[in-house]
């Protein structure tokens, strides 16, 4: 092989390598802007719990209507909480010690956990995000609410479908399913008798 086309040939794998790589940069930047994105997604927050407010994780809250109450992803939350109106959107650890759901809506981006049985009536909504945790301690009764399930959702004890919207394409664990499976959209998986 003559010295020009061997050069020839060294320069165009050398480009193949500069394409290859510029097309994984993009990709990874992609993929942080996906994940910037997510984390911006609980709009402006009226309380924020991080990891630097210790003091506020295990305080008394109530969360009146256009009110937002953020945990972001380095925080915890273990205090008492009262949602009237406004929004829970979580990105870390919420595990309140008393919870309150009056009405409103629940955005979970990490890992929820509410102790007793809830009635997801009318007034209140749910969105558990893909790759999150959400766990009900107790009962979980849809009678008009809006659940809209992509993670995994944990019921210790019956998840009971009356009326509303569910919508199902993540994990739903529950002890019995009550209601009408038709009603509900289910491109996921339901696991009863857990």
């Amino acid at each position: 092989m003559a010295p020009l086309e061997k050069y020839s040939k060294n320069l165009k794998n050398k480009s193949f390598v500069m394409k290859l790589n510029t097309i994984i940069l993009k990709s990874f930047c992609l993929l942080l802007l996906i994940g910037k994105l997510q984390a911006q997604s609980c709009g402006s927050c009226t309380i924020n719990i991080s990891s630097s407010s210790s003091t506020l994780s295990t305080a008394a809250f109530t969360v009146g209507s256009g009110q937002i109450f953020c945990v972001d992803s380095t925080g915890r939350f273990t205090g008492t909480l009262t949602l009237s109106g406004g929004t829970v959107c979580n990105r870390g650890y919420f595990k309140p010690s008393v919870f309150s759901f009056n009405s409103g809506q629940i955005n979970n981006y990490g890992n929820l956990y509410i102790a007793g049985s809830h009635t997801l009536s009318s007034s209140k909504s749910i969105l558990n995000a893909n790759k999150s945790v959400f766990k009900v301690g107790g009962n979980l009764t849809v009678s008009g609410g809006t659940l809209t399930l992509n993670g995994i959702m944990n019921v210790k004890g019956d998840f009971i479908y009356g009326s509303g919207a569910v919508s199902n394409s993540g994990i739903l664990n529950c002890s019995s399913f009550t209601g009408n499976l038709s009603n509900i959209t289910n491109t996921g998986i339901i696991n009863k008798d857990n």
